[in-house]
């Protein structure tokens, strides 16, 4: 099995989705998407107004976000 961290933000139409990072190890994924969604709380990013397009984070070069918020999953792909 392979894990995916994968990024979430928005809602109906405007919905993205990005992969962060795979590992072959399930706790390793879960540490990252914990680490991923903990940062996403310490920066209030479901504040209004909030200038989303300036936040760049360390941890996920794609990062993305808009009025929704962003959360991290993992998610479980088959290696065959």
């Amino acid at each position: 099995m392979i894990y995916l961290v994968v990024g979430q933000t928005g809602e109906y139409s405007d919905y993205q989705e990005w992969n962060v990072r795979a590992f072959h190890d399930k706790v390793s994924a879960q540490a990252l998407c914990g680490n991923l969604n903990e940062w996403c709380r310490e920066k209030n990013l479901h504040e209004a107004n909030k200038d989303w397009s300036r936040i760049t984070c360390p941890l996920d070069p794609h990062f993305q976000c808009d009025y929704s918020g962003t959360k991290y999953i993992v998610a479980e792909v088959p290696e065959d």
